[in-house]
């Protein structure tokens, strides 16, 4: 854990401290927007199986270091923006 995050942290009053989860979780969401379609990009290419991967979601797993559930998750949505790529323009952007 990077002690100096977790200072920095616990100096922000409430609202700053809420204010800055919200922005923190926009910006994931959209990280795990680009992320996913990426992985649908990957899908299309094929590419992980010239290099000797079995499937894109072992492939998340051992080169992303992804745990198995955040994987299959990933992959699965990737897998459903190839099929209906207006999920990525869908997805929610903010709360």
């Amino acid at each position: 854990m990077n002690t100096n995050m977790l200072t920095a942290a616990a100096r922000l009053s409430d609202d700053a401290l809420e204010t800055r989860l919200k922005l923190l979780a926009v910006r994931e969401r959209d990280a795990t927007v680009e992320l996913v379609a990426h992985l649908a990009e990957l899908l299309t290419r094929r590419k992980h199986v010239g290099e000797g991967w079995g499937s894109v979601y072992v492939w998340c797993r051992d080169v992303l270091h992804m745990s198995e559930d955040a994987a299959y998750n990933r992959v699965a949505a990737a897998r459903a923006v190839r099929r209906f790529p207006v999920i990525l323009d869908i997805w929610p952007r903010d709360s």
